[in-house]
């Protein structure tokens, strides 16, 4: 696969996953927050803007829009269903069999055909004087 195309595969899973979580909530706050800040900042100085979006009394229409999103959220949250869960085990019987030609080898025997199944060495060479 491109490399691009995993990357993109990947930002994709991130965002899927922020908005499972929640993370579209954040993103709409932060925004929210950075708006109030810039317009109490114009009629006001920079701290006392940053006061005023933070104490909670000052909540500009967003804020509010947010706050509710939330709410609705919570509430359309599925009950959880507790059921008993029964289970039926099925009676299940091992059985073993031996296999048909079974021989049992001494190590010697072992020895000898793993000589025998050996591939022969090549013939010597005559030595050049």
């Amino acid at each position: 696969m491109p490399p691009r195309l995993i990357k993109l595969g990947q930002l994709a899973m991130i965002l899927a996953m922020l908005m499972a979580c929640g993370g579209h909530w954040a993103v709409l706050q932060t925004v929210a927050w950075t708006k109030m800040i810039a317009d109490f900042s114009q009629k006001e100085g920079l701290q006392s803007a940053i006061t005023k979006t933070f104490d909670g009394c000052h909540a500009c229409k967003l804020c509010n829009c947010i706050k509710a999103g939330k709410a609705s959220e919570k509430k359309q949250e599925p009950q959880a269903q507790s059921e008993k869960l029964t289970f039926i085990l099925q009676p299940f019987k091992i059985t073993y069999l031996r296999p048909g030609n079974f021989q049992v080898f001494s190590e010697r025997y072992v020895e000898v055909m793993k000589r025998a199944n050996e591939p022969p060495t090549p013939p010597p060479r005559g030595e050049l004087v």
